[in-house]
């Protein structure tokens, strides 16, 4: 894909991320985020399908099965219908599993930490063989690193997240599953 045209960092960013060989995620909290990058995707020829608030049911259920969905193609690789799923904070089904992706993709933090740590583990379950790659993207000096700062105090006197894991240095964050690795 074509990488400017007046595109924020972070859509920039998770342009260049995404994996063209591999099934992603990419979580957000916004109805218009997801809507903005289903256009960007359709613009930049990336397959996708996307879950969000308000979507009907079997819209929704006609979108995970279509990112589920693989082929093989006529050079011998698998083709995928969907390559990554736009996902809606609060849209997801109970009890999702998404072992699928390899890669998760956070747009900005949620308020809620513990809604992270839920996208999270509907990547990061039994029968996960892959390792999953984390990436949240967040605007240096602004509210989102305002929030990943305050939740670095709160979490200094309780109990240590463990999932996803932030630093203030870089306005972009990644985190590679130590569980997965253990299992080699």
């Amino acid at each position: 894909p074509t990488l400017g045209h007046g595109r924020s960092s972070k859509i920039q960013a998770l342009l260049h991320d995404i994996p063209k060989n591999e099934r992603s995620v990419v979580f957000t909290t916004s109805l218009t985020a997801v809507k903005h990058l289903m256009a960007v995707f359709e613009t930049c020829g990336i397959s996708h399908s996307a879950l969000y608030t308000r979507q009907n049911c079997s819209a929704a259920e006609h979108a995970i099965e279509r990112w589920k969905q693989s082929r093989i193609g006529e050079d011998g690789n698998v083709k995928f219908s969907a390559l990554v799923l736009i996902i809606q904070a609060g849209a997801a089904a109970s009890g999702l599993t998404l072992t699928a992706a390899c890669k998760m993709f956070f747009l900005e933090p949620f308020v809620r930490q513990e809604e992270e740590q839920q996208a999270f583990a509907r990547c990061h379950r039994y029968g996960q063989v892959n390792s999953v790659h984390a990436k949240v993207y967040f605007s240096p000096v602004s509210v989102e690193s305002r929030l990943l700062e305050w939740r670095k105090i709160s979490n200094s006197h309780g109990p240590q997240d463990t999932e996803i894991v932030y630093n203030d240095i870089a306005d972009i964050v990644e985190k590679e599953d130590i569980d997965s690795e253990k299992k080699r």
